[in-house]
């Protein structure tokens, strides 16, 4: 088990690394893994991990949930906060 997740983690920051330009916030809508280890997982870019989840339905419920970790940023949180107000 602890093998595929290494796995997943040089994964993560693979594609976090090469398929970002480094200004990508980087959004989980997962309960299952918490935030923090993504952004752990995420290597330099762990500063641009935070969780975002639109209740359902969307069109309904104004309502969503930013989760940042202690390792995000604030303009990263801001940024996020910025989006999620746009689309409701």
């Amino acid at each position: 088990m602890a093998g595929g997740q290494d796995n997943k983690r040089r994964g993560l920051r693979r594609r976090a690394d090469v398929g970002t330009d480094g200004t990508a916030v980087l959004a989980s809508n997962t309960p299952a893994i918490p935030i923090v280890a993504l952004a752990g997982a995420a290597g330099a870019r762990a500063d641009h991990v935070l969780g975002l989840h639109f209740f359902n339905p969307v069109p309904v419920l104004s309502l969503v949930e930013i989760s940042p970790s202690l390792l995000t940023s604030a303009d990263v949180t801001r940024r996020a906060q910025t989006f999620a107000t746009a689309q409701l």
